[in-house]
């Protein structure tokens, strides 16, 4: 996304390795590793690497997080007793992890804790966070700089019945769909201990059939990778709302832009008038969620990253496109060539068309930005 976004600003984009790239105009020059520009210092990532010592340095911001304690894996006693001081629900999460990972929201009884605990200890000997649960909707606001570029809600997986089809049959029915879409296509619904045990708290199993109509939530955290849906909330989000969002990036050191997971009953009310907390902040903040919500309006934060990053250049008018033919003599048949080259010009933001005219030649017309 973000070399795309800079090809098409007539960018430069130098390839140094698999996931190093340098980005440069006539002025500046930007290194990335996958994601993440330079200008993000480790600090930053170490920081929000760490879900304990964001907690704190936003606390230190004078921003709402959730009541919570950090607690060594083999001290699952411990932690149940400190869920009976504070009062439940609560959320158990490893204190490093992203993509939703290790995280079980809304836990109300002993065995449900024992089963998220179990779910945290897979993060590999990282202690374990323990919080009460903001009930509420789930955002995530992306920021760069000072303002607040795009907001997506996430809602955890569901299907929906039919009067017919079991559980398992809709949750196959949805991953057929959600193949459709890049960003997605290759997050599928899994039946993980987690949704198993949801299932079984309703009575239900994968064989179950729901009533026409029905909207059954089988997982209760809202992660995108784990089957959930996006839906792009950006002009509704209240100015107050954006301006915590652009507070909590002002906490991380030294990263010009970042993800704030932010939970609250209605993104669209002031702040003052509900219960709300920020409960992650994220410095590689995942851009694709952004491009492709599954309903509401793309945004491109991509694009809004490079133009941040390099002021002088914008998306060029059509008009002063460059257009190249090109001929290519060789073996460009059964080798898979032209689907080579049509994914390559895309990357470029390049346009325009590709066919064979012979066994051994290949002719093209491409069309874009004329440092392309």
């Amino acid at each position: 996304m973000i070399k795309h976004a800079a090809f098409v600003r007539n960018l430069h984009v130098e390839r140094i390795s698999v996931k190093a790239y340098r980005v440069s105009d006539s002025h500046r020059v930007v290194s990335f590793w996958g994601p993440i520009p330079d200008t993000t210092s480790l600090v930053a990532r170490r920081v929000a690497n760490s879900k304990n010592v964001t907690k704190q340095v936003l606390q230190g911001a004078g921003l709402n997080v959730p009541n919570g304690s950090v607690f060594d894996q083999d001290q699952e006693d411990r932690a149940w007793t400190f869920v009976t001081e504070i009062g439940g629900p609560v959320v158990v999460k490893p204190t490093h992890g992203s993509g939703g990972r290790g995280v079980t929201s809304n836990i109300q009884d002993r065995d449900h804790f024992s089963l998220a605990w179990k779910v945290a200890r897979s993060a590999k000997r990282k202690p374990v966070i323990v919080e009460q649960h903001i009930s509420g909707n789930d955002f995530r606001l992306f920021v760069i700089g000072d303002h607040l570029r795009a907001a997506i809600q996430r809602v955890p997986a569901y299907v929906e019945g039919d009067g017919q089809t079991s559980i398992a049959g809709l949750v196959e029915k949805k991953n057929q769909a959600r193949k459709a879409i890049p960003y997605v296509g290759a997050k599928p619904i899994k039946f993980t201990p987690a949704i198993l045990h949801n299932l079984e708290a309703r009575g239900l199993s994968t064989d179950s059939v729901l009533t026409s109509g029905e909207r059954l939530y089988l997982h209760l955290v809202a992660n995108i990778g784990g089957g959930g849906e996006s839906i792009d909330v950006t002009g509704t989000v209240h100015p107050d709302f954006a301006d915590i969002a652009v507070r909590a990036r002002k906490a991380l050191p030294s990263a010009i832009h970042c993800g704030v997971d932010l939970l609250a009953e209605d993104i669209t009310r002031s702040p003052g008038e509900q219960r709300w907390a920020i409960c992650e902040v994220n410095s590689v903040p995942d851009i694709a969620m952004h491009h492709f919500p599954i309903s509401g309006t793309p945004r491109d934060v991509a694009g809004e990253l490079i133009e941040h990053l390099f002021p002088g250049n914008r998306l060029m008018e059509e008009r002063l496109w460059r257009k190249v033919r090109v001929e290519v003599v060789g073996q460009v048949t059964n080798v898979g060539f032209r689907q080579w080259f049509r994914r390559t010009a895309r990357l470029r933001g390049l346009t325009g068309w590709v066919r064979n005219v012979a066994e051994d030649k290949l002719e093209a017309v491409i069309c874009g930005p004329p440092g392309r």
